[in-house]
């Protein structure tokens, strides 16, 4: 029997009964809090509908107006504003203020589309990596070279970015084709997701901020609106 239909049957007598609806609301919510903390554990963020963007890395004016947006804080005062939207056929992200006098952070999506939270990194997990090149792994990340043969280039099937050195501002757009995370829907799709920011040395900077790049469990998770 559940808390619910137990505490339907009890019978309120005299003093017991402002004890016991008094005390209701409570228990409901004490009897819910299990349930809340073991059905929602990652970290979420709400991937908006919106128009398309072209990838160039200038913010046209009210081309990123309809999508949603998160702060990563690098350093004290360096702050990066990262905006993400999709539409039908693509996932979009532009990251502001990338670089701070000499210093320069490259952007990496985490990508988990069938949700596999694995706490090694299995086929269908994407790292996705854009500095003066794009480099990406399938099931395996840092894919910079491969028997001493360099694996990034300029353009990449399914994703595309703007490139290092960047214009003032530090802006960088990413679009990144559903297709190739085998999403046959955007509407109402989950997944897996981090960011994270580094210079490819000693320095790494997540979203969320419990996330580390070689335990795809530890992602967030992103709902396609």
């Amino acid at each position: 029997m559940n808390l619910i239909a137990a505490c339907s049957r009890l019978r309120i007598r005299g003093g017991e009964s402002s004890f016991l609806l008094g005390s209701l609301p409570l228990i409901l919510l004490l009897a819910a809090l299990p349930l809340a903390a073991h059905g929602s554990a990652a970290v979420e963020i709400i991937i908006p509908a919106g128009r398309p963007v072209t990838v160039d890395g200038k913010l046209s004016p009210l081309e990123w107006s309809d999508a949603s947006s998160k702060f990563i804080d690098v350093a004290p005062g360096w702050r990066v504003r990262v905006l993400f939207k999709h539409d039908a056929s693509n996932l979009y992200f532009a990251f502001i203020h990338l670089t701070r006098g000499t210093e320069m952070r490259f952007p990496e999506l985490l990508l988990d589309p069938r949700e596999q939270r694995s706490n090694s990194w299995q086929p269908g997990e994407w790292w996705l990596h854009s500095s003066f090149n794009l480099c990406e792994g399938d099931g395996e990340y840092n894919v910079y070279d491969r028997n001493g043969v360099f694996q990034c280039a300029k353009t990449k099937q399914g994703w595309s970015a703007n490139h290092f050195p960047l214009a003032p501002g530090g802006v960088m757009e990413i679009q990144v084709s559903l297709a190739k995370l085998a999403l046959t829907s955007a509407h109402g799709a989950r997944l897996g997701f981090s960011i994270d920011l580094t210079d490819t040395q000693k320095n790494w900077t997540f979203w969320p901020a419990g996330a580390q790049l070689a335990h795809p469990k530890t992602w967030g998770e992103a709902i396609l609106q």
